[in-house]
């Protein structure tokens, strides 16, 4: 069993289990308390007061955090200490008698920094001599009390951002001052760490872990990088990782007070496909088969296994081994695939044509434009690469579109070629009739006089010259188709010719007396 023994606590004395260490109630280090001490002989009538006062400074020592029995080792969380020293008389027990012991060094233990607005717990350790026996009373202060204060009990708060120094004293043999320093800082703490990035690598690999401090304001955000096994996997200041043997290490990121931990696995080399080429036929008739063949880079890649895929199996089929089939018309890209990487390939399936014919007009004006159909068989072939040609262009011109254009008077031949295959028709190129003239627009005749009318045709070398002749009163003046008169009864008649070709007009009045 332990008990406290300090003599402030109002649960001094109380039993606690073995397992605990400080007084729940004073926060004083528990004790195993020893046997009652034996009276000795001593030459000093006042060593009964003096046993007493060791037992009562042994009760204070352990308020305090402290042990008259031996020294404590140092808390690795305590962080930064400061030590003392005076000289003092070595105390032993010689002859029967007891001697006083008081301390020669003293350090502070406890966090190098407080939370703003938070309070922490110092406590002082005796490390010299082990078996003190006289403990005096601390003194704790601090250099600047506007950014920590710290109690007579070593409880510090923080009250603003900075640094301060804590300076405890207790008074030694012959009244010495003994005294610790403990440099400290108040901070916004740390309060959570986040890890993310690259927790599995292949041997010889690199990566990147990243660390997320909040609060985003908190004063020592600077993240720390450990690794549990730097032979598995390295890190730098940067968190920067370095794949190396086969296994997982854990790799701890510490910022102020804080640390979290992730693990990373190593795993096996695997020389991965930086890049797939594709070749093969990029047209294929209807009905026709080919073989589509990959490359893989580079040559020793560990899955060298290529797979094949048609964007439209039923235009082109692919089997397991490259193999393409024309199904019908259309295209279809075929894609060959290897460990994540691809490249692709499009095929355009071609109904070829077997028979052509064209239709269209016959004969064309100069200077006029025509289209020609053109009709193919099977009706589904895909017409690729036509072409028009003229027998005379100077006659007739054709475009690639099929469009035809008298130029002059004549004929040619007009030749559509597709697949070697081949159809023509023959265009006659007339001269178009552009107008018409009687010569002059009025004449007088007597009654029961005839005549002939003539018309000049434009232009002279029209191929079309005919007209045809109309009296708009006949019963004044009779005409035929030859443009001959006669005047029948007296009056006026207004005479038209008009040509056959364009059907241009023209006029003449003629009067009868």
């Amino acid at each position: 069993m332990k008990i406290c023994n300090n003599p402030k606590c109002d649960d001094r004395g109380t039993e606690y289990e073995d397992d605990m260490q400080y007084c729940p109630t004073c926060n004083n280090m528990l004790e195993i308390p020893g046997p009652e001490p034996k009276p000795k002989p001593s030459p000093r009538k006042a060593l009964p007061l003096i046993l007493a006062a060791v037992v009562v400074v042994a009760g204070a020592a352990a308020a305090i955090g402290m042990t008259a029995r031996g020294r404590r080792p140092t808390n690795p969380d305590f962080g930064v200490t400061g030590r003392a020293t005076t000289k003092s008389t070595e105390k032993t027990k010689d002859d029967g008698r007891w001697w006083d012991i008081y301390p020669e060094e003293i350090e502070i233990g406890g966090p190098a920094t407080v939370g703003l607005n938070e309070t922490s717990q110092l406590k002082v350790e005796y490390i010299k001599p082990h078996n003190t026996t006289i403990m005096n009373e601390l003194s704790w202060v601090s250099d600047d009390t506007s950014v920590l204060e710290i109690d007579s009990g070593g409880r510090v708060t923080g009250h603003r951002l900075g640094a301060a120094k804590v300076t405890v004293t207790v008074e030694g043999e012959n009244g010495a001052r003994i005294s610790a320093e403990l440099p400290m800082r108040v901070v916004i703490p740390v309060v959570s760490i986040t890890v993310s990035g690259d927790t599995s690598l292949e041997q010889t690999k690199s990566g990147k872990l990243s660390a997320l401090v909040l609060p985003a304001d908190a004063t020592d955000r600077e993240v720390e990088w450990t690794s549990s096994d730097p032979s598995v996997v390295s890190i730098d200041k940067e968190g920067n990782i370095k794949a190396g043997e086969l296994g997982t290490a854990t790799i701890t990121a510490k910022a102020g007070e804080k640390s979290t931990e992730v693990t990373v696995t190593i795993t096996e080399l695997i020389i991965h496909v930086t890049s797939v080429s594709l070749s093969g036929p990029s047209t294929l008739d209807k009905g026709r088969s080919g073989t589509m063949s990959a490359a893989v880079s580079p040559a020793n890649a560990t899955y060298k296994n290529v797979t094949y895929t048609s964007s439209d199996s039923s235009v082109v089929s692919v089997d397991s081994a490259g193999r393409i089939t024309a199904l019908k018309k259309g295209s279809a890209t075929i894609t060959a695939t290897a460990d994540g990487k691809s490249a692709s390939k499009s095929v355009k399936v071609i109904v070829p044509v077997t028979s052509i014919s064209i239709t269209g007009p016959s004969t064309v004006g100069e200077g006029s434009r025509a289209r020609l159909v053109m009709s193919v068989s099977p009706s589904d072939a895909s017409m690729e690469n036509i072409t028009y040609s003229s027998s005379n262009s100077s006659v007739v011109s054709v475009g690639s579109d099929g469009y035809i254009q008298g130029v002059n008077s004549g004929q040619a031949v007009i030749t559509a070629r597709a697949d070697g295959v081949s159809g023509s028709i023959t265009i006659r190129v007339n001269v178009p009739v552009t107008g018409v003239s009687i010569g002059r627009s009025s004449m007088s005749v007597y009654e029961g006089s005839s005549g002939t009318l003539s018309a000049t045709v434009y232009p002279y070398h029209a191929d079309n010259r005919g007209v045809t002749w109309t009296s708009g009163n006949p019963f004044v003046v009779a005409m035929y188709s030859n443009g001959e008169w006669k005047a029948i009864n007296r009056g006026q008649a207004t005479i038209t010719v008009k040509t056959k070709d364009g059907g241009y007009t023209d006029t003449i009045v003629i009067t009868v007396n």
